[in-house]
């Protein structure tokens, strides 16, 4: 069952039983730390729900941030250099 968020930003559509991860939890995930999880918030970088004062994070809108910060290498090419 799918429902929206009713969001007036589009209205996207959410899993009724999504997992919200807390700060600390999504910063596990991404490996990386809380600091950067908030400042990621702060900087409108990532999807978040404020639940009362609490911060929470869906796991597919984390998975998202990595999709989206996701580069694919370059092959290197050789331009005439030194040898």
């Amino acid at each position: 069952m799918r429902v929206s968020d009713g969001r007036a930003n589009g209205g996207h559509l959410v899993q009724a039983n999504s997992e919200l991860l807390g700060v600390a939890d999504a910063a596990a995930y991404l490996n990386t730390s809380e600091r950067h999880v908030r400042r990621l918030r702060a900087e409108h970088r990532i999807r978040y729900v404020k639940v009362g004062a609490k911060l929470r994070f869906r796991r597919e809108d984390l998975d998202g941030f990595i999709s989206a910060n996701t580069h694919d290498p370059v092959a290197c090419v050789d331009v005439g250099g030194r040898r």
